[in-house]
């Protein structure tokens, strides 16, 4: 089985971090209006998820986290404060004129890091329970996690067809998490939205547009590069991200009925 199927592996947890420490790093520099190079902060986001992410996983049975989301969200923090300690100590960065939201920054995604290692988990393991031993485990749409992030990334770049290397960067990160934000959306709003065509078309004009506009907003000092308006390009690649998501996510889910009615 492929490790980046199962949510819960060491692959899949470095993969969390990655994503939730550069993600969200490149989400608040943008909304500051740092003029920054997205190399720095990946560097800062990578190195930061790397250390979080194997603290968390040696330690993770002895600090139970396997247990509740709650343990996970708690020594997620508490992990992130040393980091942010040192970092802050004994680098010089242009993070340093902003403190105090740096402090709440690295507080917020070291706790959503240990909590979503945790739910991954303890989720993974209820799915692993309902299979017989020696079964191979279907871990369903689940196994698809990933893909989001590559529509949501894919779609940016399309639409907004980035004239430079560092633009494209920040357009590509912005897409995946854009792509995170439909994904959760596809996959808990009911099934039966999806099925109906207004229902459906609501959710991917309407969510898809807002987020689209909101991430928009991320790219206003880039506007001189842009080949229209930043908002108006937002919206367009907000929307074709939760067209592709919901699209793909109506298809596992037809096709996932489609099994249990077999067995």
């Amino acid at each position: 089985m492929n490790p980046l199927n199962q949510r819960s592996s060491f692959l899949s947890s470095i993969v969390t971090g990655l994503v939730g420490w550069n993600g969200l790093i490149i989400v608040v520099a943008l909304i500051l209006g740092y003029s920054i190079s997205p190399w720095f902060l990946l560097l800062l986001g990578s190195s930061l998820a790397i250390i979080q992410v194997i603290i968390l996983r040696v330690l993770f049975f002895i600090l139970h986290l396997h247990k509740s989301i709650v343990y996970g969200c708690i020594w997620g923090l508490i992990s992130s404060l040393p980091l942010f300690w040192v970092y802050f100590s004994y680098f010089d960065t242009s993070l340093q004129n902003d403190f105090w939201v740096w402090l709440v920054v690295f507080s917020f995604i070291g706790t959503s890091v240990g909590g979503y290692l945790s739910y991954f988990y303890i989720d993974d393991q209820e799915i692993n329970t309902s299979f017989i031993e020696n079964d191979d485990v279907d871990y369903g749409r689940d196994a698809h996690w990933l893909e989001p992030f590559a529509f949501g990334a894919f779609s940016y770049l399309l639409v907004f067809f980035p004239g430079s290397i560092t633009l494209g960067v920040y357009v590509f990160i912005i897409g995946a998490i854009v792509g995170v934000v439909s994904a959760a959306l596809s996959h808990f709003s009911p099934d039966k939205w999806k099925n109906n065509f207004f229902s459906l078309f609501f959710l991917i004009a309407f969510l898809g547009g807002a987020s689209g506009i909101v991430s928009g907003f991320l790219f206003r000092m880039y506007s001189g590069e842009l080949y229209l308006n930043h908002y108006f390009l937002g919206a367009a690649s907000g929307i074709l991200t939760f067209l592709v998501t919901f699209i793909r996510g109506r298809v596992l889910a037809k096709k996932e009925q489609a099994l249990q009615l077999t067995k």
